[in-house]
């Protein structure tokens, strides 16, 4: 999902984090979720991001 809650307020954007963190346990499935926001980065049970055209984890420098 790219950026899925981009566009919702607050209060709607933690209800589809929500929402989203309970399917992929329920359903036992990954979701990717792009994002800026690092309140919903913080839904996620692992992080990865972008830096100078690599993939990393979230505690690497």
């Amino acid at each position: 999902a790219d950026e899925p809650t981009g566009n919702l307020d607050a209060e709607n954007a933690e209800e589809v984090a929500m929402l989203m963190s309970k399917a992929s346990r329920l359903y036992q499935q990954t979701i990717i979720m792009v994002t800026h926001d690092g309140q919903m980065a913080d839904y996620a049970d692992r992080i990865l991001y972008i830096k100078d055209g690599k993939v990393r984890e979230r505690t690497e420098e």
